[in-house]
């Protein structure tokens, strides 16, 4: 490529960067569900002016009247000029579809957690949004908790080896993530478990082993992972048929014999007369901003894509252990 048409071309890159940075995006929310309406119910009341953003409306299969939010049809969502960024809040099996059709269109995308039920396809629509100039987001806002942050930052700071690893998860079916073949196996639903772990230890995360055991009452998937900040680690998943609070376990053992979990910890009451700190978004509000910060350029989208396509590829290897064959995998 010629040095004049090099630098026509990044001209243009940061007039469009330039743009996109004043510009309040207009986003459009696929799915209804749980996840979908605290996505409309936030992007409808926040301040756009703020914000840089503001909700065009929302696609479902169902016909639903939502407070402060429209309903538009997929068409509509995806040729709309006033239409920027679309979000995907649908069961994983439906994700891939919605995806394509966006990025064909010119859209950005923020879609929950798994991209899709495929690391080749994940690896594929990723490069397809590079190549346009898109962003492809996958939201885990696990990561964003303050349970997450501080275990973190505990971890950053001890001096001692970590021994030992375990991240245990239960909760009930949901209606699709049961269903291995439409949805991915349970780690692929699940990616966001081995994204903690590659979150707080490091991104050479790999697989040694996985286990899957489906009886009448649900099923329990585990499996067994290594990295050079740790050999032992292990994720036990638990779902089961009958109805049962989410409950989530996290837990470090280092050599010196000192225990780091995820216990949430209780915050005092500001002492009299301190002011007490700001309250911050919710969690799928944060997750919102940074998709917006990097649809704007202010912020790199490199770390999530590679935890994104490293996560996914664990989960496969981590299936090909267990014997699971799926047709989507």
């Amino acid at each position: 490529m010629c040095i004049c048409l090099r630098k026509c071309i990044d001209g243009l890159t940061v007039k469009h960067l330039r743009a996109m940075s004043t510009k309040c995006l207009g986003a459009v929310v696929f799915g209804a569900g749980i996840a979908g309406k605290v996505r409309i119910r936030d992007i409808s009341a926040c301040d756009s002016g703020v914000v840089g953003a503001k909700l065009v409306g929302f696609v479902s299969r169902r016909q639903l009247e939502i407070d402060g939010a429209i309903q538009i049809t997929e068409d509509e969502a995806f040729q709309r000029p006033d239409v920027d960024v679309v979000l995907v809040c649908t069961e994983p099996g439906a994700h891939e579809p919605v995806i394509r059709k966006a990025l064909a269109n010119g859209k950005h995308v923020l879609v929950e957690f798994p991209v899709c039920s495929s690391a080749s396809v994940t690896s594929e629509l990723l490069s397809v949004a590079t190549e346009k100039g898109l962003v492809l987001h996958e939201e885990n806002i696990a990561l964003l908790t303050p349970s997450h942050l501080s275990m973190k930052e505990r971890l950053e700071k001890t001096n001692s080896t970590i021994l030992k690893g375990e991240l245990q998860l239960s909760a009930n079916y949901n209606g699709w993530v049961e269903d291995f073949q439409k949805s991915g196996g349970p780690f692929c639903v699940n990616v966001s478990l081995i994204q903690t772990f590659y979150d707080l230890l490091g991104n050479d995360l790999q697989a040694t082993g996985g286990q899957l055991e489906i009886n009448e009452a649900g099923f329990t998937a585990t499996a067994t992972l290594t990295c050079s900040k740790c050999r032992d680690l292990t994720i036990t998943l638990r779902r089961s048929k009958e109805r049962q609070p989410r409950n989530k376990k996290m837990t470090f053992t280092l050599e010196d014999g000192t225990i780091i979990d995820d216990t949430p910890g209780v915050t005092p009451p500001p002492a009299e007369g301190v002011p007490q700190p700001s309250k911050k978004p919710g969690l799928f509000m944060q997750d919102f901003l940074q998709f917006v910060d990097k649809v704007k350029g202010v912020k790199d989208s490199g770390a999530n894509t590679a935890r994104t396509l490293h996560c996914i590829q664990v989960a496969e290897n981590i299936h090909r252990f267990m014997g699971l064959e799926l047709q989507k995998l």
